[in-house]
């Protein structure tokens, strides 16, 4: 049995957001559909539409977060995996 139900986007972080936005406008025809610029309390974010529903939020920083953060109407956790890479459970609470 699955663990979960299906996602609502995947997260991904990356030290570079604008290298990284332009991969994929380049690869996927990709489209930044939303911009969050750096606050004291939430890193410079994009959210890439890939179509289809489909979408990539884009978290701009160097260090692990790994602590789980509340983000509207959602919990939402980062962390590696086995082979290093960056990856997000976003979930609602309870």
């Amino acid at each position: 049995m699955a663990l979960g139900s299906g996602f609502k986007h995947i997260a991904r972080l990356t030290p570079n957001l604008d290298r990284f936005s332009k991969f994929y406008e380049a690869v996927f025809g990709a489209e930044v559909a939303f911009r969050i610029e750096a606050r004291p309390e939430h890193p410079r974010m994009f959210v890439i539409d890939l179509g289809g529903g489909a979408a990539l939020n884009v978290f701009e920083t160097d260090a692990d977060i790994g602590e789980i953060q509340e983000l509207g109407d959602a919990w939402s956790l980062f962390f590696r995996d086995i082979d290093g890479m960056e990856l997000e459970v976003c979930a609602p609470p309870g």
